[in-house]
């Protein structure tokens, strides 16, 4: 009788050891299969790397209990509850916010596929900037303004941002800003409108002649009014002679930039040139080696940084170019007055290209630094380049009047103007040297925050006990030091991040073209895109 209640206690523990073991070898499964899945995500790699076998050895060798899913269990079933986890985790940390902004852009992919992105940025909790990405819809239809406002409308309506949304950020597109127009949401993406001005400089101006009632000569242009609207304009005999000899300049420029690019592919198809490349750099002590970087016509500045990057590397290219074993580049080296022609177009953009990567970032308000950064653009920056071509001198001409045309949105704007003066550094408007212009933009920036207020948290949120904001004292005013001081005054950032600010200091000199002090390394570029702010 004993021995039958001994056996039968041995039983049920065996049998509560197998449960115990099953529970753990289960949740050990799910784990495992979760780790997969951001592996495979997070390194954007093929779901068909559960078939290798080479993989599947790796996973018995480590983890010999383990069972490797297959593709469809990872296609049909872990991926879509990978998914919709995180996104029940996303909604409710966009349950309790007031406010958000999102970005949204229309791209096709290789494969030729058309699909709408687009992201939520947000202050959480802990005032840290965040930024999700919300989705990636696949459009059907063609990009017309109502279907993408119809996309737009399902997608917040989704994820419940209906009485959230401040703001869209998008590129300059006439589909996607009249869709987000209609609901007063569009915000015009900075980088891009620099982008196209950049464009507008390096193409030829098309002089239309007409003739008048007397049959006398009328010729007209497109360009920018006073409001920003691309128009036909009148100019004079002369100007239209003047802009005869810009556009042949302009034409052998674009040829200059053709050699360079042409240049540029014959060392990337050579490793023979890219070595003899970095011997050059040795022999002649380059502090930095300097790659040529090739252009990638769906990425903006990739064609000042070629540019650059030939001009960095211009006395190394000459010195290889008069060899007889490297004779494949001889014609495609430009010659001595084809480099002080771009070393004066970088000297013109480079501005334009380090304001694009400071307007990209993301740990920091980058719509305060919009107003003034566009404003000292136009105004002083500009003005200030040491050019010695003519034809150069003109381009800026035609860059300064793009940048006032495409950005009076960013001028005329008192959304732009309130965010300039919510932010430290910039609050007092000391860029502006106009004392009675300035006081007007703080008079029109604190009208605009006590409307905002007033709109925003007495009407829509009228259960909070909080008078209307009727007045907003003078601030007590910067010092020229503070007003100067780094950008990481600009937001919140990391102590990492901050270190990464230079302190200022001369560039290093050595046997090489004078030119290459203008940008050497990452950290001289940092320099550089810091030393411009600070000027504001």
């Amino acid at each position: 009788m004993l021995d039958s209640e001994d056996d039968d206690d041995s039983s049920q523990t065996q049998e509560n050891s197998n449960i115990v073991l099953s529970n753990y070898s289960k949740k050990k499964q799910i784990a495992l299969n979760n780790k997969l899945i951001d592996f495979i995500v997070g390194n954007n790699l093929p779901i068909s790397i559960v078939k290798s076998e080479e993989f599947k050895v790796l996973f018995k060798e480590a983890c010999p209990s383990y069972i490797l899913p297959c593709r469809q269990t990872i296609t049909q079933n872990l991926i879509p509850e990978k998914y919709e986890c995180i996104k029940q985790k996303l909604s409710l940390e966009l349950r309790d916010l007031r406010f958000v902004s999102l970005t949204t852009d229309c791209w096709t992919s290789n494969s030729n596929n058309p699909y709408l992105c687009v992201t939520v940025h947000f202050v959480n909790s802990n005032f840290q900037f965040v930024s999700r990405l919300l989705c990636l819809e696949y459009l059907e239809q063609e990009h017309k303004a109502d279907y993408l406002n119809e996309k737009l409308d399902s997608i917040i309506k989704d994820w419940n941002l209906d009485e959230k949304v401040f703001k869209i950020v998008a590129d300059s597109g006439s589909n996607i800003k009249s869709a987000l127009t209609k609901r007063g949401w569009y915000v015009p993406c900075t980088a891009h409108k620099l982008n196209l001005s950049a464009n507008d400089v390096l193409r030829e101006k098309k002089i239309k002649i007409k003739y008048d009632k007397n049959g006398n000569d009328q010729y007209y242009i497109k360009d920018f009014d006073d409001d920003g609207v691309l128009r036909q304009k009148e100019i004079t005999y002369e100007e239209a002679k003047i802009l005869e000899s810009v556009n042949i300049f302009k034409k052998d420029l674009n040829e200059i930039i053709s050699k360079v690019r042409k240049l540029v592919g014959s060392f990337k198809h050579s490793y023979l040139l890219t070595k003899n490349l970095r011997e050059k750099q040795e022999i002649m002590n380059y502090e930095t080696k300097i790659k040529l970087i090739q252009e990638v016509p769906t990425r903006w500045n990739s064609t000042f940084d070629m540019i650059e990057s030939v001009v960095l590397n211009k006395d190394a290219i000459l010195s290889m170019s008069y060899e007889s074993f490297n004779s494949v580049i001889k014609d495609k080296v430009p010659s001595h007055v084809e480099f002080t022609i771009i070393e004066e177009y970088c000297l013109l953009f480079e501005k334009i290209k380090d304001l694009t990567e400071i307007l990209s970032g993301s740990n920091y308000t980058t719509i305060s630094i919009v107003f003034p950064a566009i404003f000292t653009l136009v105004n002083y920056e500009l003005d200030c380049l040491d050019l010695r071509t003519y034809e150069i001198k003109k381009l800026k001409t035609e860059l300064v009047n793009s940048l006032k045309g495409r950005f009076s949105f960013v001028l005329n704007s008192d959304l732009y103007l309130a965010a300039t003066f919510l932010n430290i550094k910039y609050k007092n408007l000391t860029f502006v040297k106009d004392l009675k212009l300035r006081e007007s933009y703080l008079t029109r920036a604190k009208q605009f925050i006590i409307d905002i207020y007033n709109e925003n948290f007495n009407t829509r949120q009228s259960q909070i006990s909080s008078s209307p904001l009727s007045n907003i004292s003078n601030s007590t005013p910067i010092s020229s030091e503070s007003s100067s001081s780094n950008i990481s005054s600009i937001g919140n950032r990391s102590s990492t991040q901050q270190s990464l600010i230079l302190e200022e200091k001369n560039l290093p000199n050595t046997p090489v073209s004078s030119f290459q002090n203008r940008s050497r390394s990452k950290k001289q570029n940092r320099y550089r895109k810091d030393n411009f702010l600070n000027k504001i």
